[in-house]
């Protein structure tokens, strides 16, 4: 589910991140979110997905 959200919603996933896991901190979470967004290859290609898709979805 994380990976999902960090891709799609990076702001959204930090926060569900940190409610589930307290314990966690925040600016540890945000390097973990800034470097696979940087260094994950695949990132762009699965958000233009999700933009297509999410298109599709308002045209009916």
């Amino acid at each position: 589910m994380y990976a999902q959200l960090y891709i799609y919603n990076p702001g959204a996933s930090l926060h569900t991140c940190q409610r589930r896991n307290p314990h966690l901190r925040r600016d540890v979470l945000n390097i973990i979110e800034d470097t696979l967004l940087q260094s994950n290859l695949f990132c762009e290609l699965y958000y233009h997905a999700y933009e297509v898709l999410e298109d599709a979805a308002g045209e009916d």
